[in-house]
C-alpha cells in the first residue's frame, strides 16, 4: 500500500473527535487556545506526511506521536495523555 493510502487509512478510521473531546475536557492548549476537530486532523496528516520512509522514523507533537516502521512499511498515530519510562532517569 503506498504512503498516502496508508495516511489516508489512518485518517479515515483514527477517532479525532475522541481526541477533540478529551482535549477540550483537559483544556489542552495549542498555540491558539483548545484546538477544534479540523485543526487536529490537519496536524496529524502533517506529522505522518513528514515521516522518513528511508528509516524507522518517530515524530511528536501537541499530543500526537506518529510512527513509521520501515521493516514493515507501517505508519502508527497515537495520542497520548500520559506517559512515563525510565530510560533518562538511570544512574
Amino acid at each position: 500500500m503506498t504512503k498516502e493510502k496508508q495516511i489516508d487509512e489512518i485518517m479515515d478510521w483514527f477517532n479525532f473527535n475522541k481526541v477533540a473531546k478529551t482535549m477540550k475536557a483537559l483544556d489542552w492548549k495549542w498555540l491558539d487556545g483548545v484546538p477544534e476537530e479540523p485543526v487536529i486532523r490537519k496536524r496529524a496528516r502533517k506529522l505522518l506526511t513528514d515521516l522518513k520512509t528511508d528509516k524507522d522514523d518517530v515524530r511528536g507533537t501537541g499530543g500526537f506521536v506518529a510512527h513509521y516502521t520501515k521493516k514493515e512499511d507501517c505508519y502508527r498515530l497515537e495520542f497520548i495523555v500520559s506517559e512515563w519510562d525510565t530510560c533518562t532517569t538511570k544512574e
